[in-house]
């Protein structure tokens, strides 16, 4: 709570203001966990499903979290990712940062003051895109939910008609079931694919950015992956687009595969390092 307040009560634009904050707080970790609710529409939220905690032992030496700092985690997701209360908007198209509106208590209301300092407001953008560009890529989604229902789809089928048949299943609602879920499945498959460009477009609209967006293509040749920002995004043979507001920096770094060795970056940001900011 004194941290809250002391961000809703002080200018975060001011540099020390917002260095007083990140001795406290680890920004990236709420940056993270606002980008996730935000991005895959996390229906009852804000100011819910979420925890704040920090380690209130010694630090200890090569432990990074034991620093003292708050940080969240986030959990409930049974409504997100397609699934919601809407009825009125597609939920890929639903705008979530109308969701939080001009909350004026709890972490919400603090990460609303927070974008008011253009460090932050910059790495939260930055973040966002990388969510749709690398973590949520649309193919790699399609690819791994559809993979984790051919595996469990039976086992799903199984809960469902156990909770919600009084009598044994027979075939024909286990078919109902079945298709009903598969059906749902679908719904999460059309989210990811159709979620990037609405969402991107609402970040921008929300902290008040106004800038071109530029496309980069990242591909690979050879075996090895690239990191985007940090996060893996795995062999690129086929290559991958990525966009961000102009002015945006953004690092990539090459992985070269066992027993292999990276030998640079063609194109137009050509050059020798491994890892590269531009």
């Amino acid at each position: 709570n004194d941290l809250i307040d002391f961000i809703q009560d002080n200018d975060m634009s001011d540099a020390a203001n917002y260095e007083a904050v990140t001795q406290q707080l680890d920004v990236d970790s709420m940056i993270e966990h606002f980008v996730l609710c935000l991005y895959t529409g996390m229906w009852d939220w804000p100011n819910h499903n979420y925890i704040a905690w920090r380690s209130n032992g010694a630090n200890i030496e090569g432990n990074p979290y034991s620093d003292g700092r708050w940080r969240f985690g986030t959990y409930d997701f049974d409504f997100t990712c397609g699934l919601d209360y809407s009825g009125s908007v597609s939920s890929y198209s639903y705008n979530m940062f109308g969701k939080m509106g001009t909350t004026s208590s709890y972490t919400t209301a603090a990460f609303i003051r927070l974008l008011n300092n253009p460090a932050f407001k910059d790495k939260f953008a930055r973040r966002f895109c990388d969510y749709a560009n690398v973590v949520y890529e649309p193919d790699k989604m399609a690819a791994q939910i559809t993979g984790l229902a051919d595996t469990y789809l039976e086992y799903f089928t199984d809960s469902e008609l156990r909770w919600n048949s009084a009598e044994k299943p027979t075939e024909s609602l286990r078919d109902a079931e079945r298709a009903y879920l598969s059906a749902k499945t679908d719904e999460i498959i059309q989210f990811f694919q159709k979620r990037p460009d609405y969402a991107i477009a609402h970040m921008m609209s929300y902290c008040g950015m106004n800038n071109e967006l530029y496309s980069v293509t990242l591909s690979t040749n050879g075996n090895g992956s690239i990191l985007i920002d940090g996060i893996p995004a795995g062999e690129l043979s086929d290559g991958l687009v990525c966009r961000y507001p102009a002015g945006t920096a953004i690092t990539v770094s090459a992985a070269p595969a066992d027993g292999e060795s990276f030998t640079g970056w063609s194109g137009r940001f050509g050059c020798k390092e491994n890892e590269v900011t531009f």
